[in-house]
């Protein structure tokens, strides 16, 4: 983009010293502003049009299926009394950057969760996962945002279910209490979600999210209805 302004600026002095060579006064006069008026647009607005070009477009999908769907997965829990093996189900969703520049510092993180149309319990900020991150353990609050580059893709853990309980749970960054639960109760839910960055306006999802009160880590069923910017 830098190579395309350089480019006008050099076709604009070479127009500017063209006419100063004319013969007829007036139309190097006229000229001569005219040259001067869009040099000095394309040096006001070389920024600005730079990012819209370079800016990010960030498309969201989800599929009950691999790799949206991670079944079977061993969750280890910190010193867990008694000693147990615990295994569940990850429903993950894809962000992809369609754009032409990187997206930078995303992060996504829950808005509010709503039952029978009405707010339920209190998970505004609770910050998502992102999926197969194992740098998420040893630095969790740097791993909560990252950059997306131009053409690539990531996974956020929407939710999870364990074997040892009959919740949605929701992983955690923080081996420390957040104030906020990390699980929600069986049921049916619509989850919203915010994905913002330092170089784009912040993105909404809503996700359905149908939960029986059985143990079986296969018994969840996730969509995604809509996403929208503003």
């Amino acid at each position: 983009m830098r190579k395309i302004f350089q480019i006008l600026l050099v076709l604009g002095l070479f127009v500017l010293a063209y006419l100063c060579l004319a013969y007829n006064k007036e139309i190097i006069k006229n000229w001569t502003i005219f040259s001067v008026l869009i040099l000095a647009s394309v040096a006001i607005f070389q920024e600005p049009i730079k990012r819209w070009w370079n800016k990010p477009v960030l498309v969201f999908a989800y599929k009950g299926t691999i790799p949206f769907r991670r079944e079977n997965v061993q969750i280890l829990y910190d010193n867990p009394q008694p000693p147990q093996k615990v295994f569940g189900t990850y429903e993950c969703f894809m962000v992809e950057n369609n754009g032409r520049g990187s997206a930078l510092q995303c992060r996504c993180q829950i808005r509010e969760v709503r039952q029978n149309d009405k707010s339920f319990g209190c998970y505004r900020g609770y910050p998502l996962h992102w999926a197969r991150r194992p740098d998420a353990e040893f630095d969790p609050l740097k791993a909560e945002r990252i950059n997306i580059g131009a053409g690539e893709s990531e996974f956020i853990d929407l939710c999870y279910t364990a074997s040892s309980n009959q919740n949605i749970n929701l992983q955690k960054y923080h081996r420390v209490p957040i104030g906020i639960p990390d699980f929600i109760p069986p049921g049916i839910y619509e989850v919203e979600l915010i994905f913002s960055g330092d170089n784009f306006r912040p993105y909404f999802l809503v996700f359905a999210i149908n939960k029986d009160t059985s143990s079986d880590i296969k018994g969840i069923k996730v969509d995604l209805l809509k996403y929208w910017q503003e």
